[in-house]
């Protein structure tokens, strides 16, 4: 699959996601998680959509750092960076793999996944599916110019996002 097309997927899947409230936005821990969240703003204390981060050039985000409704929220301009700037966004793709794949918490406390991966539309899993697949041919001809064979880190991200209907963690039916 093209470029283009992943983004088109992905843009078509979010279409209508609603921007959360600033106050959900904002995570003031610490000066990098600061100045993480201000990449989203307009202005000061006035945070952009999705579609608008979408349109900047792909910068170096710490998604991590993200609060859980900014996480899941500027998602989508997040996987349309790492699609279209890939020499821009440094870690990201490498990061946001990491993020899709689940991790279980343990003594019952929600793991960073599982306070951000419940609740997508069926269209967006399959969204994220296909930017995780892409993310996985991308890491196959990387290796094979070398003459390697990849660890395949998206494969058991791959797995929960497309079958994430059937999968109580995800949410939704």
């Amino acid at each position: 699959m093209e470029n283009a097309a992943v983004i088109d997927e992905v843009v078509a899947a979010f279409r209508t996601t609603v921007l959360p409230a600033s106050a959900l936005l904002i995570k003031n821990h610490c000066n990098e998680c600061i100045d993480t969240f201000r990449l989203f703003w307009n202005t000061p204390g006035s945070f952009m959509t999705w579609e608008s981060a979408a349109a900047r050039e792909g910068t170096r985000v710490e998604s991590a750092l993200l609060t859980p409704a900014a996480w899941r929220y500027y998602l989508p301009a997040m996987l349309i960076w790492c699609v279209r700037d890939t020499d821009k966004v440094d870690a990201l793709v490498e990061n946001l793999v990491y993020e899709l794949t689940p991790k279980v918490g343990v003594d019952g406390r929600k793991t960073w996944f599982e306070e951000r991966a419940p609740g997508f539309s069926a269209e967006q899993r399959r969204a994220v599916t296909t930017f995780l697949e892409w993310c996985q041919r991308r890491e196959i001809a990387e290796w094979a110019s070398i003459g390697g064979d990849p660890p395949r880190e998206a494969g058991a991200a791959i797995e929960y996002w497309r079958d994430a209907g059937t999968d109580p963690r995800s949410g939704t039916k």
